[in-house]
């Protein structure tokens, strides 16, 4: 089998390197759509033929649209955003469509029960977040990808408007027929729930009308209205509209990262730290990894499959997750919060030496997620047994628990096992103030010391 190291492995490409320049050849419609097979990035498509016909209109144009729902992006919104990504590189103009008036109707998809109220004001605010993450996510390319609100067209909109623009081409029976709203029926459809679709359909033949945006992506929970939103647009602009959704990201046990789910992850770094988005993704399995690859990296796919295979031949390792959770945590919080996750990461469950991390940025990480950060002054440290710390620290029950466990071998002062009758000496200290202490391998306390 091929040896695949995955600390050697080319650093992250950002987004910006994805889209196609003017030297660069431009993939052809059915390359597209079978690069998008391959990156696991389709899983529907309304009409094939029409889809290929949009990628090679020289006037083409895409959108996603996303209702700010919560003050942030999360990571289930990447899978759309990397699709939308692949149209732009193919030459398509590109937008992405804040809902800031649908957020405050609510989406009826998915949903059993309704959503709670979101007011214009709330909406307005996490429209504007989710606009910063989109253009610090998008790089240098974010000029390139137009970012839209439909309050813009929405707030302004009559309901004779919408009702002779939209409403005279949606068919009632077609709509109660969708799974949705099945399932809204049983607990107690809104009308603002059924009219949503209308609206999430005006803003598709707004953006036909004024940029001929033929093309709509999506998540695979979005079809019903998607396909409700390509008769529509065909019938009041006369284009023949596409819709293509991409499937949901999920975890190993098919479980959606999603706000929905309470599986977000997010992000806002205050919200999900780079540290545990990093060990989120780092505990994949490799099929999920490789899966998760495909869908969100720029890795060759030659080389996603040699990192499945060596997570395969050595899952302790995790060749795979471990590539995917730099990435992702690369692209969402900078390559900086992606150093100190790995390095931390290194620093409490592999080496035990604190390197290419500060002392209280691994000291920040341990108290948010829940390892002990315990104070001493220097007299109660230095020169102290080390079984005696590892008891007063709380990472042995006793005295006598602690010496067992020095003496079968478990105890490890930073990066080295502790032996009998050792004392902690300051050339031990992370920058003259710290050192880690280690039950076994997963269990781990930080001493830190008074300057």
């Amino acid at each position: 089998m091929p040896q695949f190291c995955a600390m050697n492995r080319p650093p992250w490409r950002p987004l910006r390197h994805y889209f196609a320049t003017a030297t660069a050849p431009r993939p052809s419609p059915s390359s597209l759509l079978q690069t998008l097979r391959d990156r696991q990035l389709l899983q529907d498509c309304t009409s094939e033929e029409s889809f290929l016909d949009s990628v090679a209109d020289p006037r083409g144009a895409a959108y996603l649209g996303i209702d700010p729902t919560a003050p942030s992006l999360h990571l289930g919104h990447l899978v759309a955003l990397r699709l939308l990504m692949e149209l732009r590189g193919a030459g398509l103009r590109t937008f992405v469509v804040l809902g800031g008036v649908t957020a405050s109707i609510g989406d009826p998809t998915g949903r059993s029960i309704g959503r709670s109220t979101l007011e214009l004001d709330a909406a307005a605010a996490n429209a504007q977040r989710m606009r910063a993450q989109l253009q610090r996510l998008l790089g240098r390319c974010a000029g390139e990808v137009e970012l839209l609100d439909n309050s813009a067209w929405l707030g302004q909109l009559t309901v004779p408007s919408l009702l002779h623009e939209v409403g005279r081409f949606a068919k009632v029976k077609a709509m109660l027929g969708k799974e949705t709203m099945k399932e809204r029926l049983k607990s107690g459809l809104t009308f603002a729930e059924f009219a949503y679709p209308l609206m999430q359909g005006y803003d598709w033949v707004h953006l036909a009308r004024e940029h001929r945006c033929a093309l709509q992506v999506g998540g695979s929970d979005q079809w019903g209205n998607i396909t409700e939103g390509v008769e529509m647009v065909g019938r009041a602009t006369g284009l023949a509209a596409v819709g293509v959704t991409c499937p949901l990201l999920v975890d190993g046990k098919g479980q959606k990262f999603g706000k929905s789910t309470g599986n977000a992850l997010w992000a806002d770094a205050a919200a999900t730290s780079s540290f545990e988005l990093y060990q989120q993704m780092r505990r994949l399995d490799a099929k999920t990894a490789g899966r998760l690859l495909r869908q969100l990296s720029q890795l060759d796919l030659a080389e996603i499959e040699l990192l499945e295979a060596a997570q395969t031949a050595a899952p302790g390792k995790g060749a795979a997750s471990a590539a995917l959770a730099r990435d992702v945590v690369t692209w969402l919080h900078g390559s900086k919060a992606a150093d100190v996750a790995v390095a931390a990461t290194r620093a409490l469950y592999q080496s035990g030496s604190i390197t290419g991390v500060s002392v209280d940025e691994l000291a920040g990480i341990m108290r948010d997620s829940g390892a002990p950060v315990v104070a001493l002054q220097r007299t109660e440290a230095l020169g102290h047994l080390l079984v005696d710390l590892a008891a007063q620290s709380g990472l042995c029950f006793s005295k006598s628990d602690a010496k067992r466990l020095q003496a079968a071998g478990g105890m490890y002062v930073n990066d080295r096992r502790v032996e009998e009758g050792e004392a902690l000496q300051s050339d031990e200290l992370a920058e003259g103030r710290a050192l880690l202490l280690r039950a076994g391998k997963r269990k781990v306390c930080m001493l830190l010391l008074d300057a």
